[in-house]
């Protein structure tokens, strides 16, 4: 039984991923979960005749390299994801299902602490492209609560389906009319053999196109934080998530220029409790602009996604608005404490008098991040 699914759709809703899973072989029950962040956007009918321009900031594979995906993929032998962890880099297999009727379709799985992930895959244009993150659980279930639906006694498979949005670029000019450009990228790498991943030199932005190394377009960085894949089935929101959601305003304490700042960030609550975003203003040597994240608290937990970077630019054909988004998607331990929440390590402040006071004696923490290079932050 299919229940639905749950996709994300980013401020730029040309930046969308809506491709519809299947239904995996062997299903019998099905909850689907982690309704997050914004109310997605509707996208713009698109004007008669006007044809967008989509890049890709990857090289296609060369043809060496397709060739030995596509034998992989046909023997369905693992493909290797080099993770990023805080005990250093982590080479995890991948094991491939293809469709029968089109092995450049199919399922990616990897197996792991009494739960399945996955991604659905397609081969195409020289790139990998990964959707539909999912993870699936048995849970064991009282006889009582059977009912004639199918399920097997004493289990029923719980599946979650993460969000997804794509990492990359969108350039929408005021002009409706006008031709949109996309440029999409990947934060993660992905390699033909497990030697060629434990050999890899560090990461990299950009990352470097090298032989026997796969960069995925689309959702592959949902199911990179060790905490989002093994964060608990959803709960209604807990009291510091009721906190969060009256706030206003909140404070967070980061190193800018060198020196300890008290950043503002206005809140704005969704009509869905335990849902909204949080979104500043700032300026740089290329003008203002403002950085987006969105959030779902489920229980005391809450996970973010984004960022996203919003800014007007002017360009040879006029204004237009600039958008750029990375597909992190973070789950951290949500607690309330005195004047402020704590994300993680990170205190959110409710008040400025607050984070002035902690300026003085607390160490600023980083900004989330999935980029190359950034080490997760291990649960405290």
């Amino acid at each position: 039984m299919h229940v639905g699914e749950n996709l994300y759709t980013a401020p730029d809703p040309a930046l969308r991923s809506a491709m519809r899973p299947r239904d995996p072989p062997g299903r019998r029950a099905t909850c689907l979960a982690l309704a997050l962040a914004c109310t997605p956007q509707s996208p713009a009918q698109t004007p008669p005749g006007r044809d967008d321009e989509v890049r890709v900031q990857h090289q296609p594979l060369a043809d060496a390299d397709l060739a030995r995906l596509d034998a992989v993929l046909a023997a369905r032998t693992p493909l290797y994801w080099r993770l990023r962890t805080a005990d250093g880099p982590r080479c995890e297999p991948w094991t491939p299902e293809p469709d029968p009727e089109d092995p450049r379709r199919g399922r990616l799985l990897h197996a792991a602490d009494g739960a399945r992930y996955s991604f659905t895959y397609r081969l195409a244009d020289g790139h990998l492209r990964l959707a539909d993150p999912t993870r699936e659980r048995d849970t064991p279930i009282a006889a009582t609560a059977l009912t004639p639906t199918g399920v097997a006694a004493g289990t029923v498979t719980l599946a979650l389906t993460y969000p997804c949005v794509f990492t990359g670029m969108s350039l929408a000019p005021a002009d409706a009319a006008a031709a949109r450009r996309l440029v999409l990228s990947s934060h993660e790498r992905w390699f033909l053999d497990e030697a060629a991943c434990t050999a890899a030199g560090p990461d990299e932005d950009p990352l470097p196109d090298s032989p026997g190394e796969l960069h995925p377009l689309g959702c592959a960085s949902a199911l990179a934080d060790p905490q989002a894949r093994t964060r608990a089935d959803p709960r209604p929101p807990g009291p510091a998530a009721t906190r969060l959601r009256a706030a206003k305003r909140l404070f967070q304490l980061r190193a800018r220029d060198g020196r300890p700042t008290c950043e503002l960030w206005h809140h704005t609550a969704d009509e869905r409790p335990g849902e909204g975003h949080l979104e500043r203003s700032a300026r740089d040597e290329h003008g203002a602009f403002a950085i987006r994240y969105d959030y779902a608290a489920l229980g005391d937990t809450l996970t973010l996604l984004g960022p996203h970077e919003l800014r007007r630019v002017r360009t040879a054909t006029g204004p237009a608005d600039l958008t750029r988004t990375a597909g992190c998607l973070l789950t951290r331990p949500l607690a309330q404490r005195k004047h402020a929440l704590l994300v993680g390590a990170d205190p959110w402040f409710l008040t400025r008098r607050a984070c002035e006071a902690a300026r003085k004696t607390t160490a600023p923490r980083p900004d989330p991040d999935c980029r190359p290079g950034h080490v997760p932050e291990a649960s405290p």
